[in-house]
């Protein structure tokens, strides 16, 4: 186990940021334990804390000038982010926004930088507030509220509109702009049909805009817009058959940078408007791509995670097609570790539908294997740097990491068709992956295990007791044990979107007596480790309370860990270092116990 413990200790770069007006970015690691904010120096490339808080800092927004800088920070992992305001000449850090109760969420400056604007809720109310605050004199008002949940993306240049995104679904949402003087509203996009649309970004005189979207399509493409015309969308790019997940335009508004998700895997193009062409970034190492940043007309940077790659800060100069990696935050450390690449592989489940996952193995023979699965739904799993998963392929664990369907990056088809009463045709994809492994990888039938975290922990702790035979070992962190119970307790404003994916209170009520794993508990016959942060704003530790109680009463075998300093992210990226290494040891431990 001394291997895992090396892979566990691995740090990593997260949301890269640059401070305009200065030679410095930054961006948040956990290299003192929680996640705290830094700074790097482009010129000397020397790193130093850029404040240091006494919660996780989980977002950060600088001004225009860089003259402020906007810190989200919550306390005990249950990601009521309250906002603290640095100031970059007296280099005090003040709270601006603090309500323990409440969620908060930055949206932008003012054009003059003397308030900010921000959305709160609470756990019970349907709908978020949209509010203005002072950043000197703190006085703030509550502008306007939303029916549901959303977000202030834009302050526009005239002060008296900002842009605002509407979530519809739990997939969908739209963008709108407001008049701060009379809230009358204006959409961009096109009307009464659900769509994803995000990365808004406007030109500097803020006559035109782009966005991605999938509206009349299975995938996000890039189009263009007018403000005069706002829900005329004109296509730009619709040749690549992926989704964009990402733009930034350049500084001279002739270039547009994109990431594009390949199955789980990133690609980067440069398009140039003016010749509409498309070139592909060729030097890329596999990995996933995020927080692309122009950093001039040649250049821009961006944060690269991968299976050889903790996340670092990279930049990329167009001219000399050179791609250079700037920050070490835990670069050094995993080059002295064996890293593994995994096999991109599909196959065929109940119904036919190609399933794709990534493999990793250590060995051509290998025993056991774990079967790892995502969270969301609607998520997907990529390429990227996870250190539990490679240090129990060190360990001679194979993994299997699955897109199962309802995952997205695949086409907006396949991202429904785990839809309400299509649940569990899910859990019928790991059921086949199951045999997978025995059949063509040679996995023993007595050395299978199963990990998943928030749904993918409902699907850990569905498929354990609707197909009880097939496993050796189960991991579910911060999972779901009842769709009813969850959709009950967590909270009004995610209770609406979560329907749409999971079937609706009002309707489904006895589908989810049927399918649930708690209703199942008798059949299950594996060793089950459970892990739950007490704070859990999303999935309540009760889900996890309830399912351990209820197998315990059963003579079941079952470990519930719960941690006081946690919620939703326990044992994650965003969890402290020591959460972190804690909790992911004993699940490494778990699994050596009953797979090697």
């Amino acid at each position: 186990m001394e291997k895992l413990s090396d892979y566990l200790k691995i740090n990593g770069a997260e949301q890269p940021k640059k401070v305009p007006n200065s030679n410095k970015i930054t961006y948040v690691h956990r290299g003192n334990g929680l996640p705290q904010l830094y700074e790097f120096d482009l010129v000397t490339r020397e790193e130093r804390p850029f404040v240091l808080t006494d919660g996780r800092v989980l977002s950060v927004n600088h001004s225009k000038s860089g003259m402020y800088t906007v810190l989200g920070i919550d306390y005990k992992g249950n990601e009521k982010k309250q906002l603290f305001l640095y100031h970059q000449q007296t280099k005090k850090l003040k709270r601006l926004v603090y309500a323990l109760d409440h969620f908060h969420t930055f949206g932008d400056f003012s054009p003059n930088e003397k308030k900010i604007i921000y959305t709160s809720y609470q756990k019970e109310e349907q709908g978020y507030h949209v509010h203005i605050i002072d950043v000197e004199t703190e006085k703030g008002d509550l502008l306007f509220r939303c029916e549901g949940a959303c977000t202030v993306v834009k302050w526009m240049k005239d002060c008296d509109h900002v842009v605002v995104q509407l979530q519809e679904t739990n997939i969908d949402s739209s963008y709108w702009i407001i008049n701060l003087q009379d809230l009358s509203k204006v959409r961009i996009g096109v009307k009464d049909k659900l769509a994803r649309y995000q990365s808004v970004v406007f030109s500097k005189n803020q006559e035109k805009g782009f966005l991605l979207s999938d509206v009349n399509s299975e995938y996000m493409h890039l189009y263009q817009f007018s403000l005069s015309h706002p829900q005329e969308l004109i296509p730009v790019i619709q040749s690549i058959p992926w989704d964009i997940e990402e733009m930034k335009l350049s500084k001279d508004e002739t270039k547009i940078a994109l990431t594009v998700n390949q199955g789980g895997v990133s690609l980067i193009y440069v398009y140039d408007i003016a010749n509409n062409s498309l070139k592909k970034m060729e030097e890329l190492p596999i990995g996933v791509t995020s927080h692309i940043t122009w950093l001039d007309n040649r250049s821009f940077f961006f944060l690269l995670k991968g299976p050889q790659m903790p996340g670092e800060v990279h930049i990329y100069d167009l001219l000399k097609r050179t791609l250079t990696r700037l920050t070490d935050t835990g670069y050094s450390d995993a080059l002295q570790l064996r890293k593994y690449n995994p096999e991109m592989c599909a196959f065929k489940s109940f119904d036919e539908l190609e399933i794709p996952y990534f493999y990793y193995a250590n060995s051509k023979n290998p025993k056991g294997a774990v079967i790892y699965v995502h969270g969301g739904p609607e998520n997907l799993s990529r390429v990227d740097f996870n250190p539990i998963l490679q240090g129990l392929v060190h360990m001679g664990i194979s993994v299997f990491v699955p897109n199962i369907r309802g995952s997205k990056g695949f086409g907006r088809k396949y991202l429904s068709l785990d839809d309400r009463r299509k649940r569990l045709d899910a859990a019928k994809d790991i059921k086949a992956l199951a045999q997978v492994a025995f059949d063509k990888h040679g996995i023993q039938k007595d050395k299978l295990g199963i990990m998943g975290r928030s749904y993918g922990g409902f699907i850990v702790n569905t498929v354990i007791g609707h197909y009880p035979n097939l496993w050796s070992a189960a991991v579910s962190i911060v999972g779901i044990s009842h769709i009813r119970t969850f959709l009950e307790k967590t909270g009004s404003y995610r209770r609406l979107l979560r329907e749409y994916e999971y079937g609706f209170l009002s309707e489904d009520k006895s589908f989810f007596d049927e399918i649930s794993p708690l209703c199942h508990a008798k059949q299950v016959s594996v060793p089950l480790l459970m892990c739950h942060g007490q704070n859990d704003s999303r999935v309540p530790v009760e889900e996890s309370k309830q399912f351990k109680e209820k197998l315990t009463k059963l003579g079941k075998g079952v470990t519930l860990i719960i941690s006081e300093e946690d919620g939703h992210q326990m044992g994650g990226q965003t969890s402290s270092m020591a959460s972190y290494q804690s909790m992911q040891f004993k699940v490494g431990e778990f699994f050596d116990r009953y797979l090697n």
